[in-house]
């Protein structure tokens, strides 16, 4: 079964080939045929058309000559018979001349007036006809006459024939002639030919066919005759100034004495379009012209041959028909299947587009630009966003979707939508709308017109919190703005290269400038400016290098004046998504008084309140200092420890006072007993404490110890009295008698009780080696 069915595809395939084949042939052989007959209605036309100009061309000879002859009778008559009859001028003579021109009008029947006119405003003799055209010929002879008198006396010979003059009630074509002597012109005979019997004579009968006529124009394309009275003496141009075929015919009847044309037409009564065969001929008598022109439908020349030709066209179309059919049968099966992928094509495009829109986090729509903005499309999403389905806004069904948008923001939506329609732009913007609850949601629109349409089509998106992101952003931009301006300390950023960028007011009161703007401009190098020991900002940026960030890094910074304070500077460096250093955000905050606090409290903390000097503990921390550089360098430490002689006698008859004044003048006696070096302690009371460094021989220390023993020697005037006071000294080196600080201390304070013992105001060294004063 399988294999029947492709057999009868290719039998029905066959038979479709074969019979194309064959309704190809005859529709080949109809259309020859057709081809020939209208190659012979062609022939005919032709053949009719040029007797048609040989019927014009008879008319107008027969017209010319007709006239021509009423107009040679009437010069015969003033050539031969006025001349010699005009001289007596007695009554008898004028009743002669009457006579003869009455004669002469009742021999020419088409003469509607005669007369003769010794000057333009006279007429001595006349004859016509006896009726209202007899007085408009009379008329029109005396206009011809002083129109033309003036030309007639120039003439030497011959006549004038003035344009033919045609109105509804009349047609007439006139002649001027001079009538002379031997002296010369005596006056004009003026003949008004009747044209109305000679036309209708001539031309009725050359009516053709049903729409077939015969008419007649003078040279200005005045109407003379035609069967239409109503148009007789109006213009062809303006009768035919809405078609351009006959005005071409006409512009050529005005210009050439003979020819044919055509031209198409529709029938009275019906939507029929026909085409007429047009000849004409001229005649002309001096300055008139008149045209006959013949008319006649197409079919009157090949109506025979059009019957032949329509049924043959209808055979054509009858097999052109029949082929139509059998393409469309053997093809209406694979035209279904296509129809059928094609709709299975555009089900799956739905269902993608419903799929990419129903994903869409915003409400896709298609809508008219009006006051309302209708909408003809809305996504699902409508339902999701503004707690209505969709379907209420289409077409207004139930709702507009204008009246959804927040009063304050509708006249800016329309104008700014109206405005990128008319530009044919996109546009985006940002309204409220308000839902089914009555909240106001902030949304995000964007979309344009489509081309060439009324519509429009966008997307509108939720941006609700967004905006409330916004606005926080913005009340915290603020809130740092506002920091940033009042913030207690100097807050920066400057370039990896040392420049600032950016700076609150605080930071160049710091340095001494009036303004940040004077500041950035001023500081080219902050190394160089800002920093009193350069090197403090190159241990800062190396710092910062290696970590990033750096706090409270503590610095001597200097003021544009040249004064310095302490600075504590907090730094991030900040890097760009290719991680890359471009630039640095710190502050930097003025710790100077900080600084002299901790100072101060140092100073309490390690020195004697009284004498100034080191006490004991600034005194330990140097000794510790002294010993271990001494053991790094190899070298030697003498530790002399001292007391006072006699100093309790002082204390004891004076009073605290003046031993605190003794106290004072031991300390400032004692420092100056010392090398740059060296260090001198007070340890409580009346005990002192020596540090002497890089001591190369015991001499060194004995010389010290002398000198203070000698600092002594002179008195200490005290309440008009004077004290003497000594001093005993112990001595212990490093690393001669120990290493350890403990025994090192122990040792010179034996040394000073040997001291004492000796005889005080002297020097014993803890290995027994003494000085004395």
């Amino acid at each position: 079964m399988q294999d029947i069915i492709p057999i009868n595809k290719e039998r029905k395939k066959t038979h479709l080939k074969y019979s194309l084949m064959i309704l190809s042939f005859i529709m080949i052989l109809c259309a020859l045929a057709v081809y020939l007959d209208k190659l012979a209605i062609d022939d005919q036309e032709e053949i009719f058309n040029s007797q048609q100009r040989l019927q014009t061309e008879t008319v107008s000879l027969a017209l010319g000559d007709k006239l021509s002859r009423i107009i040679k009778s009437a010069q015969y008559l003033s050539e031969n018979f006025f001349p010699k009859k005009l001289r007596l001028q007695q009554k008898q003579d004028i009743l002669k001349l009457k006579k003869t021109l009455k004669a002469e009008a009742s021999v020419i029947k088409e003469i509607a007036y005669i007369g003769f006119h010794p000057s333009p405003d006279r007429i001595l003799a006349s004859q016509g006809y006896d009726n209202n055209i007899g007085m408009n010929a009379r008329m029109r002879a005396l206009q011809w006459t002083k129109e033309y008198w003036q030309q007639l006396q120039a003439l030497d010979q011959g006549y004038i024939a003035p344009p033919v003059s045609s109105t509804e009630s009349y047609r007439f074509l006139g002649a001027l002639i001079p009538v002379r002597d031997s002296e010369g012109i005596v006056g004009i005979t003026s003949v008004v030919i009747d044209l109305d019997p000679i036309v209708g004579h001539f031309l009725t009968p050359l009516r053709f066919g049903e729409y077939g006529s015969a008419y007649l124009i003078d040279g200005s394309g005045f109407v003379v005759f035609d069967e239409e009275e109503t148009i007789i003496g109006q213009s062809v141009i303006n009768l035919h100034k809405n078609y351009d075929q006959l005005l071409r015919i006409d512009r050529r009847m005005l210009t050439t004495i003979t020819g044919t044309g055509e031209y198409s037409f529709t029938v009275r009564g019906s939507r029929h379009t026909a085409r007429k065969l047009v000849a004409w001929s001229s005649v002309g008598i001096d300055r008139a012209k008149l045209t006959v022109a013949l008319s006649a439908p197409e079919s009157d020349a090949t109506r025979a041959m059009f019957s032949i030709l329509s049924f043959r066209m209808i055979l054509s179309l009858f097999i052109a028909f029949c082929a139509i059919v059998l393409v469309y049968y053997f093809h209406q099966r694979n035209r279904k299947e296509r129809l059928m992928e094609q709709n299975r094509r555009l089900n799956f495009r739905d269902q993608v587009f419903d799929a990419m829109v129903s994903n869409i986090p915003g409400i896709i729509y298609k809508g008219r630009m009006d006051s309302d903005l209708t909408m003809t499309y809305m996504s699902s999403r409508t339902e999701s966003i503004l707690g209505y389905p969709a379907s209420e806004f289409i077409h207004n069904r139930v709702r507009s979707f204008s009246s959804h948008i927040h009063p304050e923001d509708r006249q800016y939506v329309y104008e700014k939508i109206y405005d990128s329609y008319e530009k044919n732009t996109n546009f985006s913007l940002e309204y409220r709308l308000r839902d089914n609850a009555g909240r106001y949601h902030w949304v995000l629109e964007n979309g344009r017109r489509i081309p060439g349409e009324d519509f429009i089509v966008g997307a509108i998106f939720d941006n609700t919190e967004r905006k409330i992101n916004e606005n926080q952003l913005a009340i915290a931009e603020q809130k740092y703005s506002q920091f940033f301006q009042n913030a207690p300390v100097g807050i920066f950023q400057s370039t990896p290269d040392g420049r600032f960028i950016s700076a609150n007011p605080q930071l160049a009161e710091l340095y001494g400038y009036p303004s940040t703007k004077k500041m950035i401009a001023s500081v080219k190098n902050i190394t160089e400016d800002c920093y009193k020991v350069p090197e403090e900002r190159e241990r800062l940026m190396n710092e910062l290098r290696a970590n990033g960030k750096v706090s409270n890094f503590e610095s001597l910074q200097r003021r544009k004046d040249g004064s310095t304070f302490w600075g504590s500077e907090t730094m991030l460096a900040v890097f760009d998504e290719n991680d890359k250093l471009i630039r640095f955000d710190g502050f930097i905050s003025d710790i100077s008084k900080r600084k002299e606090s901790e100072e101060a409290m140092r100073h309490l903390a390690m020195y004697d309140q009284l004498t100034g000097l080191p006490n004991r503990l600034l005194y330990n921390d140097r000794l510790t200092q002294a010993l271990s550089q001494a053991e790094r360098n190899d070298s030697r430490v003498a530790l002399l420890y001292a007391d006072l002689d006699n100093f309790k006698t002082v204390n004891d008859e004076l009073g605290h006072i003046a031993g605190d004044s003794v106290l004072t003048e031991v300390a400032s006696r004692f420092s100056g007993c010392l090398r740059s070096s060296d260090t001198v302690a007070r340890l409580g009371g009346d005990e002192f404490a020596f540090i002497l460094q890089d001591i190369r021989c015991d001499d060194e220390i004995a010389n010290v110890a002398s000198r203070v023993i000698q600092c002594m020697e002179a008195p200490f005037p005290i309440a008009d009295r004077s004290y003497r006071i000594g001093v005993s000294i112990g001595v212990s080196i490093f690393p001669d008698d120990t290493t350890d600080r403990e025994d090192l201390l122990k040792y010179s304070d034996r040394a000073m009780y040997k001291a004492k013992r000796g005889g005080k105001n002297t020097c014993r060294f803890c290995i027994s080696k003494e000085i004395t004063q």
